[in-house]
């Protein structure tokens, strides 16, 4: 959706900044991204409330499972006190820390408390305990964790009715650089599908741009070809930006490395992209096509979110850059701001027009 918009002349804002999370499943590759549901950061509330410990017998406070490093030593008491807050656990100042203290990955691990693995409803609370158990007995180990990014902090620039700066193209849920939860999702979703409604009863039905829905129909079907004998299929060029992403573009970042990424993006997207096909050219059900389409997608983005990141000279939030540690508020609290003109991304940084609250 952000790079769609981004097509179309929409601004983006903050993409810069990333909501990442350290308690993921790290091994096998295909349990990345089940994530662990940590218990409240600040143990101000029960988590499953009183009733399911007295149910099970289990002492009040227990918490359902801790993080330990490749000692078995528990890190949370150690993370709160360097830490000194109450904020959530994935929030900026603690993922700092983390990153710091524990690097990319391999040295957390997480550990259930077998009393709640023995109610047998662990896999109705957690709702991916229950894939878990496919690669893992939480019950006799510790689950090896790693750090993932999740999703964008930034994303399309909206109103209040969602509409974004193109007008008449309106933006919900994680594109508009809102966390995805399942609030959120609904509140933007039901508002731009509002706002979208009442404006096309406005204009009415306009005869639609046959030049603009030709020339999208040639970039979609350019993809839907045959994989040259020395070329990679796009699930192989996916991993290439992934990887050069994790490397490059982690929540611990430098300039040099900013620029590597944009370089290696474009390396990417010159020799890998003219020899990237597909195993089968059906054009049923054939996912690879997809995946095709979105690997120019994931190009855009990485890109723009390294440009943005190169762009703020400042450690923020979830952006820490090596060369500038602290927090800039004399010079930085702007909001960095992406349009493309003449095929080319326009960078500015714009001060806020929201409460300085809202952006530190």
């Amino acid at each position: 959706g952000i790079a769609m918009a981004y097509r179309c002349g929409a601004e983006l804002h903050s993409l810069e900044f990333q909501h990442w999370h350290h308690s993921d499943t790290l091994y096998p590759n295909s349990a990345r991204r089940l994530v662990h549901n940590y218990p409240d950061f600040s143990e101000k509330k029960q988590f499953l409330g009183n009733d399911f410990y007295e149910k099970h017998g289990i002492s009040p406070g227990t918490e359902i499972s801790t993080i330990v490093d490749e000692d078995g030593n528990p890190v949370i008491k150690e993370l709160k006190e360097n830490i000194a807050t109450d904020d959530s656990f994935h929030s900026p100042n603690v993922q700092r820390v983390i990153a710091k203290r524990f690097a990319k990955r391999g040295e957390l691990f997480m550990r259930y408390d077998k009393s709640f693995i023995e109610t047998g409803e662990l896999e109705d609370i957690y709702y991916n305990y229950r894939v878990i158990k496919n690669f893992y007995d939480p019950k006799e180990e510790d689950i090896p964790l790693g750090t993932s990014a999740h999703t964008s902090c930034g994303g399309l620039k909206v109103s209040e009715k969602c509409e974004t700066t193109v007008p008449g193209l309106f933006g919900a849920g994680g594109a508009i650089g809102i966390y995805p939860t399942v609030n959120t999702c609904l509140w933007s979703g039901e508002t731009s599908a509002k706002y979208a409604s009442e404006r096309a009863e406005k204009i009415g039905v306009s005869e639609p741009n046959t030049k603009q829905i030709n020339a999208e129909k040639r970039r979609v079907e350019s993809f839907l070809r045959s994989k040259p004998d020395d070329g990679l299929i796009p699930s192989q060029v996916q991993k290439k930006i992934r990887d050069l992403m994790w490397d490059k573009m982690w929540i611990i970042k430098n300039r040099e490395g900013i620029k590597e990424a944009i370089s290696g993006l474009q390396k990417i997207r010159e020799e890998d992209i003219p020899k990237m096909g597909l195993e089968s050219t059906t054009r049923k059900g054939n996912f690879a096509w997809l995946h095709a389409l979105e690997v120019i997608n994931m190009l855009t983005v990485s890109e723009l979110m390294a440009r943005a990141s190169l762009k703020r000279k400042e450690s923020r939030g979830s952006h820490v850059v090596e060369e500038y540690p602290e927090k800039n508020d004399d010079n930085w609290r702007k909001i960095i701001v992406i349009k493309q003109e003449k095929g080319e991304p326009k960078i500015e940084a714009e001060k806020p027009t929201c409460p300085r609250k809202a952006v530190e």
